[in-house]
């Protein structure tokens, strides 16, 4: 997850908004690392609803105290 986010990013680096609308190529590049975060979530969603008993609470414990408050500050606070 944390590579696609950093490809997404990097895709972007030294584009606006309206350069990124009219490069294609970049908006697939950067649609694709999306798709691969969405997919890296649904497989986490789906070891904890499936493997509950070989869940490792240490990583459980790094992720609700240092990715999810960094994934807070980067998520759009408007919701639609």
């Amino acid at each position: 997850m944390r590579q696609a986010a950093s490809d997404a990013l990097m895709f972007v680096e030294g584009l606006n908004k309206e350069e990124f609308a009219e490069d294609k190529r970049t908006q697939q590049a950067v649609i694709m690392s999306l798709v691969i975060i969405g997919e890296a979530a649904t497989k986490v969603r789906n070891r904890i609803a499936h493997g509950y008993f070989d869940i490792n609470l240490d990583v459980v414990w790094e992720t609700v105290q240092v990715a999810l408050p960094e994934l807070l500050t980067v998520l759009p606070t408007e919701q639609n």
